[in-house]
């Protein structure tokens, strides 16, 4: 029997045997996706599951450290999870992404600022502010904002990288690697601690909407439809659905999520 097939049969009879899974797979993160309409659905094994619906106009998400997610919606900060929602205090319709480094909340204003929210109050720290604010993402403890034609890395280990290769549509980082689609199609891997960069190949990626990133595993959705699963050590892309994510707004990886009610799409 191949090693792959024992794990898997293993890993499906250890809860009823009283066996311990690892924590790399007792922990492993749950796939999330918002869409236009103001849904928000769990990917796993090929099926979506509604976790939350009337999150009306959303704008950006982030995954936060306690397995729940911010939603920036029709001018409101929402943290979601399971079957509970909470509004955090104050007005958000200037947000334009969000970014959640260690057990921080960050998000990108329409004004070009970089600010810090404190979720229990909705307090605002002014972090930055930019004449050409891009993208940001997080790895870590560390804030990756893409600004003025390059990336600069705030917390953790401080770096202003070199000038971006075209010009970034979606970007995600973990582990030390940044990815980045662009609008000329390629997609980039970036070791931001080094700088070295590569091109992934695997076709043209002009119409990625959002990106999402955990191991070796890279997620994207399509302006197609389309979900890929991309291992970037194997240099190898599967699909995880030909359509239907069309309007997609942004992926999550949420790491020990709560379990949402039983809706499927």
């Amino acid at each position: 029997m191949r090693i792959g097939l024992r794990f898997a049969l293993w890993l499906a009879l250890a809860p009823a045997l009283g066996l311990a899974l690892p924590s790399s797979v007792a922990q492993a993160s749950e796939l999330w996706l918002i869409t236009r309409d103001g849904e928000l659905h769990r990917l796993k094994d090929g099926a979506a599951t509604t976790v939350a619906r009337g999150l009306d106009k959303p704008q950006a998400m982030a995954a936060l450290a306690d397995g729940k997610v911010a939603v920036a919606h029709a001018g409101k900060l929402e943290i979601v999870g399971g079957k509970k929602r909470r509004t955090v205090p104050g007005r958000f319709a200037d947000v334009v992404e969000l970014a959640a480094p260690g057990a921080r909340l960050c998000a990108s204003t329409k004004a070009g600022e970089l600010i810090e929210i404190d979720l229990a109050s909705g307090a605002r720290k002014q972090l930055g502010a930019f004449s050409h604010l891009g993208h940001l993402t997080a790895d870590g403890e560390a804030l990756i904002v893409d600004h003025d034609g390059a990336f600069e890395v705030l917390g953790g280990q401080a770096a202003k990288l070199g000038k971006i290769a075209g010009h970034p549509i979606a970007i995600a980082a973990a582990s030390g690697h940044l990815f980045y689609a662009t609008r000329e199609g390629p997609l980039w891997q970036l070791d931001w601690q080094t700088g070295r960069s590569r091109d992934l190949g695997l076709g043209g990626w002009w119409g990625t909407l959002a990106l999402a990133v955990e191991g070796t595993n890279l997620f994207a959705v399509t302006e197609s439809g389309k979900l890929w699963d991309i291992d970037f050590a194997a240099g190898t892309k599967r699909a995880l659905a030909m359509d239907g994510w069309q309007n997609a707004v942004a992926l999550a990886l949420v790491r020990g999520a709560a379990s949402p009610p039983a809706n499927s799409r």
